[in-house]
């Protein structure tokens, strides 16, 4: 990405930031998310969410970053998943899909495969190519399903 696309993302990410990158993100009535940053949330002070108007893409991304840190910052760093993170994340997160992997090898497997630069730990980069795979199997199998 050149250096003016990156600015350009900046600035239309940027009064976004914090809903997509810190605080709490939750629905809110009419469809609209609301976000507390993450300083008010810890505390006990009954703070009114402030309404932002994100679409259902921004909410979705919003989702991702937010399920990987959860899962990242429990153990070492915390911009990276450890392999029992990963299997936590896949357990508690895709259940269904879960459900039909049967054996260790296919997780190790998996982790293997995710692990572009070799360090035994997964991205968000990583993640998200794992994250766009499985998006896209699922769109193939539901076109499938509606011939």
């Amino acid at each position: 990405m050149s250096e003016s696309e990156l600015k350009m993302l900046e600035k239309l990410l940027r009064p976004h930031k914090a809903a997509l990158w810190g605080g709490v993100v939750g629905w809110g009535g009419g469809g609209r998310l609301w976000w507390t940053p993450s300083s008010i949330s810890g505390s006990t002070a009954s703070a009114a969410p402030a309404e932002m108007s994100l679409t259902d893409l921004e909410g979705s991304m919003a989702a991702i970053i937010s399920v990987f840190q959860k899962y990242s910052e429990r153990e070492g760093d915390k911009h990276k998943l450890k392999k029992s993170e990963l299997k936590e994340l896949l357990h508690d997160e895709l259940p269904d899909l879960m459900a039909h992997v049967k054996d260790q090898s296919t997780l190790d497997s998996l982790m293997e495969s995710l692990d572009a630069d070799g360090d035994s730990e997964c991205n968000f980069q990583e993640f998200m190519t794992f994250v766009s795979m499985v998006t896209i199997c699922c769109h193939e199998f539901f076109e499938q399903e509606d011939e």
